[in-house]
């Protein structure tokens, strides 16, 4: 990128829905009346890995980081789009933006300044919307942005999704607690006088995933964690799953609500499933493996005990996965069939690392895995044992 007239790779961003990014996967469960015995989990993306093209984007299309354009020149407009270009790579983007938008106003014909100036719009707007939501200054940032290229069909669906998220939940009641922004629909009267209860529910849950992961995703000024409950159709709408859902993380918890007087006590475990995955994302970054996200995330449920069981029955007999197809989203399987079982895989296997060689490990995966480095490896490097065939090996002797 900083050669002469090289495309600048930049670093992928995934923006679902909020932009999970993400981190990679998100699951959901569906509401169980509290006199019914849970289901085997099913799971949708919440976090896909960057960049990834046959993983769908829970609450909303994909837009991934496009490459900009540097200039091999010394005029005063090369020279201003690429400190444009490094201001962008260095999440500098009020300055990119300003720059881009310099260089674009001098020469509004060059269809390089236009292109440059969308993708920093449009990251801009990735960026804004971890913090507002609904997001109404991104549809102002998207709608130029599309303006400027007009042929980005990623944006345009982006800003179409945010604008349906906008008239959703325009009329939605929110209440604020020290770690949570909660929305819900205003007419609903049976959340209504359940909120504080609500809140003070995942506050709880805060509290212990906290001090399990050492780590939180609200502090050092970071933007509160949205919580959007919805009627069954909404939930639906904007994120593209069935009535069997029940819950979804893309960086915003979605849950659908039906019947709340009978759903209220399946729920509490479902958002504390969905929070998990943001104290996942907090400690491990976007880019954690979907078996280790969506494992971790059943293993912390409130019903620990019965989801193993269940899940240990699902695998009996079964061939495992490869954990490279447990990568990304256990949603992208082929096989609907496949899903329940590739999530009680992830469970069982993140149950085996913890019993057998401590949560610490587990953490450690996560940590490192945000500097890059492979969940296997970390496993290798502590045990000195592979981790596939040792896992394989210890189910086959039970």
């Amino acid at each position: 990128m900083s050669g002469p007239g090289p495309r600048a790779a930049l670093v992928a961003v995934l923006v679902c829905a909020a932009s999970g990014a993400v981190a990679g996967v998100w699951v959901v469960r569906s509401l169980q009346p509290a006199d019914e015995p849970p289901e085997a989990a099913a799971v949708v993306p919440t976090m896909p890995p960057v960049v990834a093209s046959s993983r769908r984007a829970v609450g909303g299309p994909d837009v991934s980081a496009r490459p900009v354009d540097a200039l091999a020149s010394d005029d005063t407009l090369a020279k201003q789009n690429n400190a444009a270009i490094a201001a962008l790579e260095a999440g500098e983007l009020d300055r990119a933006i300003a720059l881009f938008e310099a260089c674009h106003r001098s020469e509004p014909q060059r269809d390089v300044f236009a292109r440059n100036l969308a993708e920093a719009l449009a990251r801009k707007a990735v960026a804004v919307r971890e913090e507002e939501h609904p997001c109404g200054t991104c549809v102002e940032l998207l709608t130029r942005a599309l303006e400027l290229a007009p042929d980005r069909k990623d944006i345009a669906e982006l800003l179409e999704h945010i604008r349906r998220e906008l008239a959703l939940e325009k009329d939605f009641w929110r209440e604020s607690s020290q770690h949570f922004d909660l929305a819900y629909d205003g007419d609903r009267n049976d959340i209504l006088f359940a909120g504080n209860r609500l809140l003070n529910q995942l506050e709880d849950h805060y509290l212990e995933l906290e001090r399990f992961f050492g780590a939180s995703p609200v502090d050092e000024g970071r933007a509160r964690i949205k919580v959007s409950l919805y009627r069954r159709e909404g939930f639906g709408e904007l994120t593209g799953l069935g009535e069997w859902a029940g819950g979804a993380y893309d960086g915003i918890v979605r849950i659908p609500i039906g019947d709340f007087a009978r759903e209220e006590q399946a729920l509490d475990g479902v958002m504390r499933h969905e929070l998990a995955h943001a104290f996942v994302r907090a400690l491990g970054g976007r880019d954690v493996p979907g078996w280790l996200n969506e494992g971790l995330a059943q293993w912390l449920e409130p019903n620990r005990a019965a989801n193993l069981a269940a899940a240990r029955a699902k695998i009996s007999g079964a061939e495992l996965f490869p954990l490279e197809r447990l990568v990304g989203s256990l949603a992208t399987l082929q096989d609907p069939e496949e899903i329940p079982r590739a999530y009680a895989q992830s469970l069982v296997l993140v149950d085996w690392l913890c019993g057998r060689f401590g949560e610490r490990l587990v953490l450690d995966m996560l940590a490192k895995g945000r500097d890059g480095v492979p969940p296997a490896q970390v496993f290798f490097e502590t045990t000195r044992l592979e981790l596939e065939p040792t896992f394989a090996e210890a189910l086959a002797g039970r």
